[in-house]
């Protein structure tokens, strides 16, 4: 069984797609991730999640990595996308290097407009006093941004035996390639944690 957490509008086939609501297909299976999933232990081979996480408190979230564990056969893998805290600071710290923060310069008038979007997302970057130069952005609803430290940390305290980082679109297990979709530099850890 594999099962895909937060599809949203990206509908893998083969797997079971949960959300919180249809998201324009009638496919999708309704989940609440703030509460226990519908499934027995151990009946799960993958699972992946791509950019829902940091959507999340971070007790929220801690409760997403160990329902992922519950459900999960041993053995199985939950490969966790979501954005990288310290990549993000990076960003912010060498603002002024034109090559490495191009693209985000042309949407961002200063680093700590981006870094706040970025981290939290804004209400509301329309308007007549508009700050963002990019007029489309609207709020992102992060609630915790993540470091690989933290969870790893979290993770093993959960009980999963392996922690692993890849690279955007790969993996050891042909399930989980080439499903990953925000991105190669999108600022991402890519994380594949193993019961």
């Amino acid at each position: 069984m594999k099962i895909h957490l937060g599809c949203g509008r990206t509908h893998l086939e083969g797997w079971l797609n949960l959300d919180w609501d249809k998201c324009g297909n009638e496919k999708t299976i309704i989940a609440d991730l703030r509460k226990p999933l519908n499934f027995s232990n151990n009946v799960v081979d993958f699972i992946f999640s791509e950019h829902v996480i940091e959507h999340f408190t971070e007790i929220q979230g801690y409760n997403i990595l160990k329902e992922a564990y519950r459900i999960l056969k041993k053995g199985g893998v939950f490969r966790v996308i979501c954005p990288d805290l310290e990549l993000y600071l990076k960003v912010y710290q060498n603002w002024n290097d034109s090559t490495q923060n191009k693209n985000i310069k042309q949407l961002f008038n200063t680093k700590e407009q981006w870094l706040n979007y970025a981290m939290i997302g804004e209400s509301n970057w329309r308007g007549p006093n508009l700050l963002c130069k990019n007029t489309n952005y609207n709020s992102d609803g992060h609630k915790f941004i993540y470091t690989t430290e933290d969870i790893k940390r979290k993770s093993k305290k959960i009980g999963f035996s392996k922690f692993n980082i890849c690279k955007y679109r790969d993996s050891r297990y042909d399930e989980l390639k080439n499903l990953d979709s925000h991105g190669e530099e999108n600022l991402q850890l890519i994380i594949e944690l193993t019961k």
